[in-house]
C-alpha cells in the first residue's frame, strides 16, 4: 500500500471530509506516523528502533544500533535460516529480526482509532444547546468520535 493509497483508505474509514474534518496536512502527519516499516537505503544513516521490510526473504528488521547502511545490501538470510532475534551487521548498523513482514506498510486499525481520537479531541468542547425553536445534541458528535476510535485497536506500536 502506497502513502496516497493510504491517505484514500484513512480518508474513507475515518470519514475524514466530515465535521469534525481531517485537514490534509492531518491525514499526512497520521499516515507518516502509523507507517510499519520503509524499504532498505543505500549509505544512509538510521536511529535506533527504525524498521525496514527486506523484500528477499519477507522479514522485518529493526535497526538496534544507530550507524549507517553500506553501500549495497549486506547478506540477508534466507527465508528459512531467517529467526527473529537474528543480527545482521550493515556497514555500522546493526538490523535484528523481528519476523514475518506484515503485508501492508501501515498499521490501518491503529491509523483509523489514532483518526477518530484526533475527531473526538477536536470536538470535547461542544456543548449541548437549544432555544425555543431548535435542539442541537453537539455533544452526540464528541460521544460517536469516541466510540468509533475504540472500536480500532493499535496492532503496531509506532
Amino acid at each position: 500500500m502506497t502513502q496516497i493509497e493510504a491517505i484514500n483508505w484513512l480518508t474513507t474509514y475515518a470519514d475524514a471530509n466530515i465535521d469534525p474534518v481531517l485537514s490534509p496536512d492531518e491525514l499526512v502527519q497520521l499516515v507518516n506516523r502509523y507507517k510499519i516499516a520503509n524499504d532498505w537505503e543505500a549509505s544512509t544513516a538510521f536511529n535506533g528502533n527504525y524498521r525496514i521490510k527486506v523484500l528477499t526473504n519477507n522479514r522485518l528488521y529493526r535497526c538496534i544500533e544507530s550507524g549507517t547502511t553500506g553501500a549495497t545490501q549486506p547478506s540477508w538470510p534466507t527465508l528459512r535460516a531467517s529467526k527473529v532475534g537474528y543480527v545482521v551487521t550493515d556497514n555500522t548498523c546493526y538490523w535484528q529480526d523481528e519476523g514475518d513482514a506484515p503485508t501492508d506498510n501501515y498499521d490501518l486499525s491503529g491509523l483509523a482509532k489514532a483518526a477518530w481520537t484526533l475527531k473526538a479531541l477536536k470536538c470535547v468542547n461542544d456543548i449541548n444547546t437549544s432555544d425555543e425553536w431548535l435542539q442541537l445534541e453537539l455533544q452526540q458528535r464528541h460521544a460517536h468520535c469516541v466510540r468509533m476510535a475504540n472500536s480500532f485497536m493499535d496492532m503496531w506500536v509506532p
